[in-house]
This record gives C-alpha cells, structure tokens and sequence, in this order.
C-alpha cells in the first residue's frame, strides 16, 4: 500500500507488477544456475570459487529428466554439484548448489543467489523502528532474506554433517550473482554466513512434535500473539519467554 501511494499506483497493479518480477527472477535464476553447473563440470569457476579439479566433481544422476540421488555419503577431496540432501524421518530434503568436502574433511557449501540485493536485516514495521522477526521457535531471528538463506545453507551443513560424523564444519558462503538492468552477468560477490546449528536444531525439534501430532498450533493464533508481542517491544514489555500453547491433551 505504501509503495503504490508512493508511486501513485492501484494496488492491484503493484501487485502484478512484483508478481511479473518475481516470476523474472525465478527464470533468469534457474538459467543462471543451470549455467554454472555445466561450467563447473568444465572447470571454468575458478574465478569464482578458487583453484578446484575438475576431475573430483560429482554430479547428480538424470533419470528421464528428474535427478535421482541416493547416496547420503560424501567422500574427501570432492566437489558435489546439485547435491540432494534429504532427512526422511522429519520429512525435509533440499539441493545444495555446491558441497566442496576437502582433503582433511570439512565441509564446504555454497549456493548461488540472483536476488537483486541481500537484507541483513528485516524491514521496519512501524516508524519506531521495530523489526520483523521470524515465528516461533526462532522468533528472536531478523525475517529477511539473508537469514532465510543462512537457515538453508545450515540446514543443508546439519544433513551432511549428520550422515558423514566424520566429516567437519568447514564454511557456508552465499555467492550473490550480480546482473545489469539489461540482465547481463557481471560479477559475483561472496558472502560468509554463520552457521546457524542451534536455530536448526530448535526447528527440526518442532518440525517432530508436529509430525508426531504433540504440537497443534493454529496458525492466526501464532500470527496474533506474534504481533502482540511486537507492540508491547515497542513499550519495551515483550515476554522473552512466548511458548505458543498446545492442546491440553497433548501435556507440557
């Protein structure tokens, strides 16, 4: 609404406007990542990500257009592109861009990012200044996009360390393509971002309780109390200590 009274625009057709971007984005992106992959099977990242072998490169199998991977193993000294990663007992799987593993052990995993910029933090949602945050459990998180990737790249950090204990914590990087106005390539810009294993942790425990049915939470109650808690932080009385309540039948 604010950007359409800005701008002097229906609502409606701000909507379609950042719909219209945002389906723009998603193609340009999926090119993008489709490119990447076949030049670092060739070995011509190095400018991207450092000095690699090419011949240590592992890709994912194609089977009539979908991949299929079922191995959870990774091995030192190689670099897995497209990698899938999945834990079947909560039900969550992903594909982590790159899993460069080196020859002592750590892990390394980047993902490519075409958003036109990276947040690090939310955006306000009053003129005092209070932020954004992310729902219960990890509430005490800023909601924008640079978290929401630091939580992907963790989550995929967590699967791989949990399916290889032998295998150490080595970096999380987001590699930002950078492109013209004109959609053009120009540069990509690393980014370091921490490993978020508590936050994962709390989420995956969640995730749990709600698969096992222990933890019913209506999700407009979450919403409400959610904002009630971002009013009273403007009068500096937020209750820290917010646990949405769960159907008596089910105990603590």
């Amino acid at each position: 609404k604010n950007y359409a009274k800005k701008h002097n625009m229906k609502l409606e057709k701000v909507k379609k406007l950042w719909l219209d971007k945002g389906e723009e984005g998603r193609m340009r992106g999926s090119k993008h990542h489709y490119r990447r992959e076949e030049e670092m099977a060739r070995g011509e990242l190095n400018s991207v990500i450092g000095d690699y072998d090419s011949s240590r490169v592992v890709r994912v199998l194609e089977v009539d257009g979908e991949k299929e991977d079922k191995v959870l193993e990774l091995e030192m000294g190689c670099i897995y592109v497209e990698k899938l990663l999945w834990l079947e007992d909560y039900k969550i799987s992903g594909m982590a861009d790159i899993i460069m593993v080196d020859d002592l052990g750590f892990v390394h995993v980047m993902d490519y990012k075409t958003d036109k910029s990276l947040e690090h933090k939310s955006w306000k949602l009053s003129n005092k200044g209070i932020p954004d945050r992310c729902y219960y459990p990890i509430k005490h998180i800023d909601y924008c996009n640079m978290n929401k990737y630091a939580l992907q790249l963790s989550l995929y950090m967590y699967m791989v360390l949990l399916h290889n204990p032998g295998l150490k914590f080595g970096s999380l990087t987001i590699l930002h393509e950078r492109f013209s106005h004109n959609g053009i390539y120009t540069k990509t810009e690393p980014h370091n971002i921490p490993y978020l294993k508590h936050e994962i942790e709390l989420l995956l425990e969640y995730r749990a309780k709600v698969l096992l049915g222990l933890e019913e939470i209506e999700i407009e109650k979450v919403k409400k109390i959610h904002y009630e808690n971002l009013k009273k932080q403007e009068k500096k009385e937020v209750d820290k200590s917010f646990v949405p309540k769960v159907k008596k039948r089910f105990g603590k």
